[in-house]
């Protein structure tokens, strides 16, 4: 008469028999499982290595054995019912606590009939008392769920079988994936002390590591957020540029970079590009480290013989690829609470104090206006002379009119057009920024232009002038 201990061998046989004829229906559960997390998990994205297997003859039949030493099987249904992981799915992310997603997407996605969180049984070996050496470290630590598929996600014959889903780290993935086969695959023998002690140190250390990516990505968050959050005022700016332009292209000297760096602030915000997250792409694109470098020295020539700013450099590249239409957009928007002619007379100041505070040296400035001064029209030279010394006004800037209106209004209007059709790229530039609304118009920043207006008339304007 048979042994209950070799009727439970005979059960474990016929099992393995049959589950040898459908390991492929096993694994094909399994790829469709897999492919059912990948797919799931794109959003939002979350970075992870996915694999699948149906169970391997070896670890089976030395998972049935052990346990039916502890309690012998009775029937093969015992075994069925005691086997739920013949189809797995392992998903081991890169952060740890990105495993609230990925525990959204599975019960979005399957029928969750069981979680079980703990040491996987199978990965064991080693804690036992008795055992040479014992480890110090918990083992292979994952969240199990046992799921079935959905209708209309796989065929009927499919719907009722179990997947086991296991949800690690991927540093557990690959401790667990070396252990495995030092400690399993008994080719060379059994694995020594030495081995185990090394894997439990090992374990030791991806603990830490699981820390250490958390704060990572914990710090990574906070920079994103930072990113999105628009520069405050142009000393933030300024940090930004100092760590993303090298330099030795920073303006150094009396040329430096603060007036700049606030128009550039200005413009920014107009084309509502004034976060690090918009920023830091335009600056790529010029790359001021870059040898040599197309984009720069494209800038540099059209621009010379002045000496130019980082800010220049970035306001010309985003100038380059803006269509015309934001201009006229930005227009639209700045003649909803001003009349035409003060909206004028606001972008022509504007683009005369620009050259002034752009572009230097001064002295160039001066020449390249003044060159173009001799070579306009008796009435564009007394429209620009009336810009310089009369159009800082505050009246006609505010909107309130003038005396002169019918006269100003002319020589706005061939000011307008004499910048508007100028072939000069430094007027190009700074009246294409003023249409955009990039400068406010204080008394402070009006009077900047009396430096321009003394050098090229040779006369400071009336006190009430200014």
């Amino acid at each position: 008469m048979a042994t209950s201990t070799s009727l439970s061998k005979q059960m474990i046989d016929t099992f393995m028999k049959n589950y040898r004829k459908t390991k492929v229906f096993y694994r094909n559960l399994a790829k469709l499982a897999k492919n059912l997390c990948e797919k799931n998990l794109q959003d939002p994205p979350i970075q992870a290595i996915f694999t699948f297997r149906a169970k391997s003859e070896e670890s089976l039949r030395r998972k049935l054995e052990q346990r039916n030493e502890k309690t012998p099987y009775t029937s093969t249904e015992d075994i069925c019912d005691d086997i739920v992981d013949l189809a797995g799915v392992r998903i081991a992310i890169y952060i740890p606590s990105q495993n609230v997603e990925v525990d959204e997407m599975i019960r979005r996605t399957f029928d969750v009939k069981e979680v079980k969180d703990g040491i996987s049984e199978d990965r064991i070996d080693g804690v036992e008392e008795g055992k040479a050496y014992q480890r110090r470290f918990a083992g292979y630590i994952a969240k199990h769920y046992r799921v079935q598929l959905r209708p209309g996600d796989a065929d009927d014959s499919f719907l009722k079988t179990t997947v086991e889903i296991q949800v690690v780290s991927v540093l557990v993935h690959a401790w667990a994936e070396v252990g495995h086969d030092i400690e399993y695959k008994k080719i060379f023998g059994e694995a020594s002390d030495g081995e185990k002690r090394i894997l439990d140190c090992l374990n030791g250390l991806v603990r830490t590591g699981e820390l250490l990516l958390e704060q990572l990505h914990d710090q990574f968050k906070s920079r994103i957020a930072a990113a999105d959050r628009p520069f405050a005022n142009k000393y933030e700016l300024g940090t930004f540029l100092s760590m993303r332009v090298p330099q030795a292209s920073m303006p150094q000297g009396n040329d430096g970079a603060k007036g700049s760096v606030s128009v550039l602030l200005r413009f920014l915000r107009a084309l509502n590009m004034h976060t690090p997250r918009a920023l830091g792409p335009q600056i790529e694109k010029v790359d001021f480290e870059r040898k040599p470098n197309t984009r720069m020295d494209h800038i540099k020539k059209t621009y010379h013989p002045f000496r130019l700013k980082p800010a220049i450099y970035i306001m010309a590249s985003v100038l380059s690829e803006l269509p015309s239409g934001d201009e006229v957009k930005a227009v639209d928007n700045a003649k909803k609470d001003i009349n035409m002619d003060t909206y004028k007379c606001r972008v022509l100041v504007s683009s005369l104090i620009l050259l002034g505070e752009l572009f230097s040296p001064f002295p160039e400035v001066i020449a390249k206006l003044q060159v173009s001064a001799s070579e306009m029209s008796q009435s564009q030279k007394r429209s620009l002379k009336w810009a310089l010394e009369g159009g800082t006004r505050p009246p006609i800037l505010r909107g309130e009119g003038s005396s002169d209106l019918e006269e100003e209004h002319k020589w706005l209007e061939t000011l307008w057009d004499w910048f508007e059709d100028h072939s000069e790229p430094i007027f190009q530039f700074v009246f294409r920024v003023s249409r955009l609304g990039v400068l406010g118009y204080s008394p402070e920043e009006l009077r900047r232009t009396l430096a321009l207006s003394v050098h090229l008339t040779g006369r400071r304007p009336d006190r009430e002038e200014a």
